[in-house]
């Protein structure tokens, strides 16, 4: 009984307090979004455009053009005394350029991240892709976010 108080108290609160998700913003998306120009990395280009097609309403009269620029680099970090090399650094960086019939904006978004080198070149491969997938995915959320807010 003396846990069921708590818990029933806080969902009592939770309902009136006009609670929302931070990102339940996908149901308010009310433009269109129309890549005119994509360039830098061609592997970061392709997860792009296909992750960018959850984020626009096609319906919607409102309509954005965009430019963007991707960047990946990998680097050496450190090597072993054979030469090979254990530790990578991923950079990636995505710039925005949104074109709408009222003014021009610039939003830029970078990660770094360091990797372990692994023994299986194919895990290897597949991992730094979620992470490019995963930055890309974050990066079009805030920028929806931040174009919701507008």
């Amino acid at each position: 009984m003396k846990k069921i108080f708590p818990l029933l108290i806080i969902f009592l609160f939770l309902q009136s307090c006009g609670y929302t998700p931070i990102y339940s913003f996908q149901n308010k998306i009310n433009f269109k979004l129309n890549i005119i120009e994509i360039d830098g990395s061609s592997k970061m280009n392709d997860i792009f455009k296909i992750q960018i097609k959850r984020f626009s309403d096609k319906t919607s009269e409102k309509k954005l053009d965009l430019k963007i620029f991707t960047y990946y680099e990998k680097s050496i970090l450190t090597k072993n005394k054979k030469g090979e090399a254990t530790k990578f650094n991923i950079k990636k960086i995505i710039n925005f350029k949104i074109i709408n019939s009222e003014n021009e904006e610039n939003h830029s978004f970078n990660s770094e991240t360091i990797v372990d080198n692994m023994s299986d070149k194919f895990e290897q491969n597949n991992y730094e892709n979620s992470i490019i997938e995963n930055f890309i995915s974050s990066s079009i959320e805030k920028l929806i976010l931040k174009l919701s807010a507008n």
